[in-house]
């Protein structure tokens, strides 16, 4: 399968996912309540435990050691970011909660829920 079909695939499936999110919503599944529980549920213990699966799962030392140079990038990506953020929070003259979230998503974007399934997929 060629990487294109992989990324296609993984985007489908999120689409799916997000379109049955949506009618859980618009019938009435889920409301407001369930939402913040769901929220809370993925991104303080479903996400981690799938980073840590994903890491423990079939990395060796050296796999580790010859990806240090595309981890030492992404540290200047989040960094050039971590910048990025602050320089246009400051101009768009946002603050508070509103420059945090801003300045969040910046940085991270949908790394989450559509980056490490996506490079998961890619190379398992």
């Amino acid at each position: 399968m060629t990487y294109f079909t992989i990324v296609l695939e993984q985007i489908f499936i999120f689409i799916v996912y997000a379109m049955i999110g949506v009618v859980c919503v618009k019938t009435g599944i889920i409301n407001k309540d369930g939402l913040n529980v769901f929220s809370r549920l993925i991104t303080k213990v479903t996400l981690p435990v799938m980073i840590f699966t994903n890491t423990i799962n079939g990395a060796t030392r050296r796999q580790f050691l010859d990806s240090l140079s595309v981890l030492l990038l992404s540290a200047v990506m989040y960094f050039l970011l971590y910048l990025l953020g602050r320089f246009l929070a400051g101009r768009f003259a946002l603050s508070g909660n509103e420059k945090n979230a801003f300045h969040a998503c910046t940085m991270f974007g949908n790394v989450g829920f559509m980056g490490i399934p996506l490079v998961s997929a890619l190379f398992p």
